[in-house]
């Protein structure tokens, strides 16, 4: 009887993808004209809205139609039809009610759709909708989201492999306004290029909120990459971002928000590569509300001279929270009385002004390394500003304020020197802190990597290995855990200094794709009471590549 299972699932399938109508496009230009020899781009969308019926079609263009059943999926293939110009603004793709399934795909390659002129390429107002395998171009805005109008719970607009470039105002434009608005979307393997705004996300709702997901997204030639704005009420805006890169990008991410919202808002950036030529994150939050700002196992990267980070003003409540990172240029951050949490753990700091003005939040700061740094705590400070078990190499400690104390508890300190109100407590007698390295994170079939750690003397390191965890949750303190916990291989062999592990990529076509997350586990070896039992380095992402 078990055997039988199979067919019978199998069955089920064909059934259902019988019952599914693909519309298939092949008019270069759109709107189009009803009852042509071609249906257009237009033509499609309304008829999965149902404001258009098959009836209505002219022979030619009903042979475009393929399966029985309800019309749920648009083809455009790159062989036939390369590009469609937009004349008119296309109809939003709406679906035809709440909770069905719509697709809107390229097949064949990637076809173009260009739109120049027009305020937008594409407009979706349905949450369960797929639209992947589509380079669209040009127009004000390349992908509008707006007061979705056939709402499923729990489900995000999917948007797929998808290059969006030259957009004069925005690559992806998400907004809620009204009454128990929402606009949830995800953004994976796509690119965004030469635009004013890669991703703008303008929040006006009551009791809804904008989410936001990107994974796998790359920004380049973007003079702001991510613009949040939120003057919401009752809710929460969202934006996550994991595995992402941005190049030659001005600025990462700018937070604003109404001076009387009372949405929290919140930012998370995990293992993503950010280089601007101007300010990194500015966030910019309120005394009404909490702002969260959340950056885990980045690099950031300003050219010299820009800020990596600022984060204020000095009223506003900020959730500041960064871990695992590598950061360079200044950093200021500017806290009230009523923050949850004013967090680093576990960062890199080189070549730039640690600033802090705290009117009274716990500091948290641990494991930290500083680098050619300047730690300083602003003259408007008045709680202390303490460092617990972090180095500090070739620095300058500043300790502006007289209220707010710049502390040092079991830190270790070499060619730093220090002015105004600082004290430090049993300080370190050596480094702990180690670092790791890669050889590349994308290795290929048939090919290797090289893991590396580097390591004070007296320390020592093993690997274990698993599957990268897609959505971190990051609530482990101080321990940040990126792979699966379910699921790990403790690599064989111990390393201490500067030493490597050389792991070859079997030529396995099923490896493509696989994500792993390389985990770092450092512990002292002599005893030495300043160092943890155990302690976890910033690890490796790998991403297995054809």
């Amino acid at each position: 009887m078990k055997s039988l299972i199979p067919l019978a699932l199998s069955l089920c399938v064909s059934s259902l993808a019988a019952q599914v109508t693909v519309a298939r496009v092949d008019d270069a230009m759109t709107p189009g004209m009803l009852g042509d020899a071609h249906l257009s781009l237009d033509e499609a969308i309304r008829l999965v809205n149902g404001s258009l019926m098959p009836a209505q079609l002219s022979t030619a263009e009903a042979a475009r139609l393929a399966g029985s059943g309800p019309i749920t999926e648009i083809e455009i293939d790159a062989a036939t039809t390369p590009m469609i110009m937009v004349v008119a603004a296309l109809t939003p793709l709406d679906g035809p009610a709440a909770g069905v399934d719509v697709m809107l795909r390229g097949v064949n390659g990637m076809p173009t759709i260009h739109a120049s002129g027009m305020p937008y390429v594409l407009r979706v107002r349905t949450n369960t909708a797929q639209v992947m395998n589509l380079m669209l171009m040009d127009g004000d805005v390349g992908v509008l989201v707006d007061d979705v109008v056939h709402l499923a719970m729990g489900e995000m607009l999917m948007l797929e492999h998808l290059d969006l470039m030259g957009q004069t105002q925005a690559g992806l434009r998400l907004s809620a306004s009204g009454m128990m608005a929402d606009t949830p979307v995800m953004l994976m393997h796509s690119a965004l290029h030469q635009q004013v705004i890669g991703v703008e996300i303008d929040d006006h709702s009551n009791g809804g909120a904008v989410m936001f997901e990107a994974e796998h997204v790359h920004w380049d030639g973007v003079q702001l990459a991510i613009d949040m704005f939120t003057d919401a009420t009752g809710s929460m805006t969202m934006c996550r971002v994991y595995r992402s890169m941005a190049m030659n990008t001005g600025r990462f991410l700018q937070v604003r928000r109404g001076t009387t919202s009372d949405q929290r808002l919140m930012a998370m950036i995990v293992g993503s590569e950010i280089h601007t030529s101007g300010l990194a994150f500015d966030a910019q939050g309120t005394a009404v509300v909490e702002t969260a700002i959340h950056v885990h196992h980045s690099i950031i990267q300003p050219e010299p001279g820009a800020r990596a980070f600022v984060v204020g003003p000095q009223d506003a409540r900020i959730d500041f929270h960064i871990s695992e990172n590598l950061v360079w240029g200044d950093v200021l951050v500017q806290e009230g009385r009523l923050n949850r949490r004013l967090w680093c753990w576990n960062n890199v700091f080189r070549d730039g002004a640690f600033a802090v003005a705290n009117l009274g939040t716990p500091t948290n700061f641990r494991w930290n390394r500083f680098e050619n740094c300047t730690v300083r705590a602003l003259t408007s400070s008045t709680a202390r500003m303490l460092h617990v078990s972090s180095e500090f190499g070739g620095c300058t400690l500043d300790g502006q304020s007289a209220l707010g104390t710049l502390e040092l508890e079991n830190c270790f300190l070499e060619a730093t020197s220090s002015s105004g109100n600082v004290v430090a407590h049993n300080p370190a007698p050596s480094r702990w802190l180690g670092s790791t390295w890669s050889s590349t994170e994308e290795p290929q079939l048939g090919s290797h990597v090289d893991l590396g750690f580097s390591l004070p003397f007296g320390m020592l390191g093993v690997w274990q290995i698993g599957f990268a965890d897609p959505r971190v949750v990051l609530t482990d303190e101080p321990w940040r855990f990126y792979a699966h916990q379910s699921f790990g291989v403790l690599l064989h062999g111990m390393y201490a200094l500067n030493s490597s592990l050389r792991l070859p990529i079997p030529n396995d076509q099923n490896l493509v794709g696989l994500e792993l997350y390389c985990t770092a586990i450092a512990g002292p070896i002599m005893g030495q009471t300043h160092v943890p039992a155990f302690h976890l380095p910033r690890g490796v992402y790998l991403d297995i590549r054809n």
